[in-house]
């Protein structure tokens, strides 16, 4: 069977996100089995195609790639008194592909299946060719309070109600876009039981076109000793944050992972961070991500004053992006990985961490739960972070550290990349 798999992903934004993690293991953990029976069409930007395929472990695989066309996203059709069309024409267009068909792919010769990685890419249109979705999640619908406001939220938040009508819209398009995308699909793929059942409540989608098939992590001895990198800081002077080298072996430190949208409550994490050094204990907190350059760079104008103004900001440590070699170590010396989440579509991060022996301080929802069990510490809020931390610092013990660390690997060999390939690619050939 040929395979078609939309691996644009991973040439945009969404490479250093979940989306890109999940294509690019899946590709990684293809087994040697499925290999030698199946056939793999990559689909591609031509642009920068050649470091997109640097990333992937294509070794042994049938495959051959093809080209997606650049198309338009916006066209100017309206001049003038008319140019405020133009934003309802390429509306209406946009709907109109969601039936038609996917225009960035124009061969799908030969294909017999084909899977999308993208949750709000319109599929391809073929009678010939089945298609599978990958869905994460909903959080921008379901989190009303914090993304996509309704009218009455927004009119709550004393917007004019033309303002409030294009909040209101804004989140009916979203929903809209996600059903009919879903309906379309012939397979939908959800990485948590969690994820499916929000799309059966909040979008009316058929809970029995469904499979759940959760995501997983390449398992590693938490006992290894990765040899210490180098890491630079995001530290401020007169021009701004600019990186210079830090040293992190130097006090135990609390690591975060990830971005600073409203649902990872980065202000409970610093607070708890704060009321530990107000006490006396010399750690760090160290925060890893996309955005995490320096207090000015966090998306969020509150958390961003928060976090600015915190008395120890001197060593609240802005790594920014890091390499994979980089954030192996940190997971592997972390003192706890603090996931202060309130929704996840899966919980990646805090598989990896547990994967890397490290202790997990995370909040208890969503499908949290539902991928890591009982092994980390659930809290609540800033007090429950730092009664979490406290009492690491104060009675955990290398004994304590060995037994948990033996049980996360037991409970991670549930979790194998290898085996969400295989089930994906089961589900196709069906």
């Amino acid at each position: 069977m040929t395979i078609g798999l939309d691996l644009s992903v991973i040439q945009t934004p969404h490479r250093m996100r979940g989306i890109g993690a999940t294509a690019i293991n899946f590709v990684k953990n293809i087994p040697e089995s499925i290999k030698a029976e199946h056939r793999f069409v990559l689909y591609l930007y031509e642009k920068d195609r050649e470091e997109a395929l640097s990333v992937l472990d294509l070794s042994g695989l049938n495959y051959e790639v093809r080209s997606l066309s650049e198309a338009n996203r916006s066209q100017l059709v309206f001049r003038g008194k008319l140019r405020r069309l133009n934003a309802i024409f390429n509306m209406l267009s946009g709907f109109i592909k969601l039936y038609k068909g996917d225009d960035r792919i124009t061969n799908l010769t030969g294909i017999q299946s084909f899977l999308q990685f993208d949750q709000m890419r319109p599929l391809p249109q073929s009678k010939n060719v089945k298609t599978a979705l990958v869905l994460y999640d909903i959080i921008p619908y379901v989190m009303e309070a914090d993304y996509l406001w309704s009218y009455k939220t927004a009119r709550n938040h004393q917007l004019r109600r033309r303002s409030a009508l294009k909040r209101h819209f804004q989140r009916q398009r979203y929903a809209f876009k996600n059903r009919v995308i879903s309906k379309r699909a012939d397979l939908l793929i959800a990485i948590s039981q969690h994820t499916k059942n929000d799309f059966v409540k909040y979008l009316g989608v058929n809970p029995s076109k469904i499979t759940v098939v959760h995501l997983g992590v390449d398992l590693v001895a938490s006992n290894t000793v990765a040899k210490t990198p180098k890491f630079n800081r995001y530290m401020q002077n007169s021009w701004g944050y600019f990186p210079e080298p830090v040293d992190l072996t130097a006090k135990p430190y609390l690591l975060f992972v990830g971005g600073a949208d409203p649902r990872r409550k980065l202000k409970e994490l610093v607070a708890a961070y704060n009321n530990l050094r107000a006490q006396g204990h010399d750690i760090r907190l160290v925060l890893v991500g996309d955005t995490m350059k320096g207090p000015q760079a966090i998306p969020t104008a509150d958390t961003q004053e928060y976090v600015a103004a915190s008395s120890y900001l001197e060593d609240i440590v802005f790594l920014g992006f890091v390499t994979d070699e980089q954030k192996d170590w940190l997971y592997q010396n972390t003192l706890a990985f603090v996931f202060p989440s309130v929704y996840e579509g899966f919980g990646l991060p805090v598989l990896e961490a547990m994967n890397y022996g490290a202790r997990v301080i995370t909040y208890e929802n969503s499908s949290i739960k539902e991928v890591a069990g009982d092994l980390p510490f659930y809290a609540k809020d800033f007090a429950s972070i730092f009664a979490a931390v406290k009492g690491l610092l104060d009675k955990d013990s290398p004994a304590d550290l060995n037994k948990y660390r033996k049980a996360t690997q037991d409970h991670l060999k549930s979790f194998s990349w290898s085996h969400t390939t295989t089930k994906i690619i089961k589900l196709l050939s069906q």
